[in-house]
C-alpha cells in the first residue's frame, strides 16, 4: 500500500492604513502542524507600536511561551538589524512565530512603499531604462540602506 502525504499550509498577510497613517497589520498561517497569527501596529516612522499574537502549535512545547517575547520587539524600529533581533529574540523559543513577526514586517514596508511606487510606475512606463536603484531611492529616500526588492524590466539589464 502507498503512503499519499496529504499537506496544506495558508499563510496570509493584511494590512490596513488608518487615518492617523498607522498600519494595523494581520499576519496568519495555518497548516496541519501549527496555527497561529501576529498582530501589529507600525508608525509612519515605522515603529512598532503594538505587538500581539496567539498561536497553537502541535510541534514545539516552547511555542506558546513565546508570546511573551513579542513584548522585547516592541518600540523597535523596523530598519537595519530588525531581521537578526526577530530570530534572536522570538526565533530562539519558536521560528514560527519569529516567522510571522517578519511577515508583518515585511507588510509594514510594503504598505509604507505603496504610495510612492505609484508615483515611480508612470516614469518606469514611459522611460523603463531611466527606473534605477538611484532614481527609486529619489522617490522614496526612506528606503535607502535597507533591501529594497524590484525588478527591471528585460530591456534595461
Amino acid at each position: 500500500m502507498k503512503m499519499v502525504l496529504n499537506y496544506t499550509k495558508n499563510k496570509e498577510v493584511l494590512v490596513f492604513e488608518n487615518e492617523n497613517k498607522i498600519q494595523d497589520i494581520r499576519a496568519r498561517m495555518v497548516d496541519m502542524f501549527f496555527e497561529g497569527e501576529v498582530i501589529m501596529k507600525v508608525s509612519k516612522n515605522m515603529e512598532i507600536l503594538e505587538i500581539s499574537g496567539n498561536l497553537n502549535s502541535r510541534l514545539s512545547k516552547k511555542c506558546p511561551q513565546a508570546l511573551d517575547t513579542l513584548n522585547k520587539i516592541k518600540g523597535r524600529r523596523i530598519g537595519g538589524g530588525i531581521t537578526k533581533i526577530v530570530h534572536g529574540v522570538v526565533g530562539k523559543k519558536c521560528p514560527y512565530l519569529a516567522s510571522l513577526v517578519m511577515e508583518c514586517v515585511e507588510g509594514a514596508i510594503l504598505g509604507m512603499t505603496a504610495a510612492p511606487l505609484e508615483k515611480v510606475v508612470p516614469q518606469l512606463q514611459k522611460s523603463p531604462k531611466d527606473f534605477t536603484k538611484k532614481n527609486l531611492i529619489k522617490f522614496m529616500p526612506n528606503m535607502k540602506n535597507s533591501c529594497i526588492a524590484y525588478t527591471l524590466p528585460e530591456e534595461t539589464k
